[in-house]
């Protein structure tokens, strides 16, 4: 929240700002555990925006199975206040349950 408590510039309105989406890119990342539903770039699979209505995916049917994707650098030079990772998931049967990972320096 931006109100008067804590520490700027937290603690007052920011003034104008830029919100930018990163989609994967082409590209496996580190971790490549889920199956790919055609060919082996698990990252071109993911990274349409707007979604192709599930034609391209990763799938996995295992607990523990991690996907990691590459990501464009920011192209601006300025503040970075918050980031938000989403995912788009589909549950196809029984119980299951997905988590995101982030990746950052080579640490998951």
């Amino acid at each position: 929240m931006l109100d008067s408590s804590g520490s700027a510039p937290l603690n007052d309105f920011i003034g104008d700002a830029t919100v930018s989406c990163l989609t994967p890119q082409t590209g496996n990342g580190a971790n490549t555990g889920l199956t790919t539903s055609t060919g082996s770039d698990h990252g071109a699979l993911v990274g349409d925006f707007p979604h192709d209505t599930d034609t391209t995916y990763n799938v996995g049917s295992s607990a523990g199975l991690k996907d990691t994707y590459n990501f464009t650098n920011l192209s601006i030079n300025k503040a970075v206040f918050a980031v938000q990772a989403t995912a788009r998931v589909r549950k196809t049967a029984g119980t299951a349950t997905a988590a995101i990972v982030a990746r950052l320096g080579g640490t998951d």
